[in-house]
């Protein structure tokens, strides 16, 4: 297992990762990405929780996300981004 934190490829699919679930990057960037995710566990969990997230959203009556738990999430996409750390 890689440095998730230090890896490029990391990088680059959390910055990429709403286009990567709408279907909106071309082919070979999602060939390259779904190869990277076949050894990366964390890029794997960060696509598995977007999915659960969207359908647990889809089922809820509620419209919309409160203030704290968006902010949560906000912060958490931001650790995993920040290589500094």
């Amino acid at each position: 297992m890689h440095d998730h934190k230090e890896c490029t490829e990391c990088m680059q699919f959390l910055e990429l990762l709403s286009d990567y679930h709408d279907g909106e990057l071309d082919l070979a960037l999602v060939t390259k990405f779904e190869v990277h995710m076949i050894d990366c566990e964390r890029c794997q969990a960060v696509v598995k929780t977007l999915r659960q997230t969207i359908v647990y959203y889809g089922e809820t009556r509620c419209k919309a996300v409160p203030q704290e738990v968006h902010s949560g999430i906000m912060n958490a996409i931001r650790a995993c981004i920040d290589t500094k750390e």
